[in-house]
């Protein structure tokens, strides 16, 4: 499901962001354009939204 792939995305962005700080820029412009992620009704929207932008 996409919420989850994005939520697992974001968390081993994390993990990057914490273990190597000369990547804290980039990791931060990346997690800007990828979002929360998270569960619920997210995945919907994230599907609502890419059907908006087609």
């Amino acid at each position: 499901e996409i919420s989850r792939a994005q939520d697992s995305l974001t968390d081993s962005l994390q993990k990057i962001f914490q273990t190597y700080p000369q990547y804290r820029e980039i990791v931060r412009m990346v997690m800007f354009t990828v979002g929360r992620g998270g569960q619920g009704d997210v995945g919907q929207r994230i599907r609502d939204e890419i059907l908006v932008i087609q």
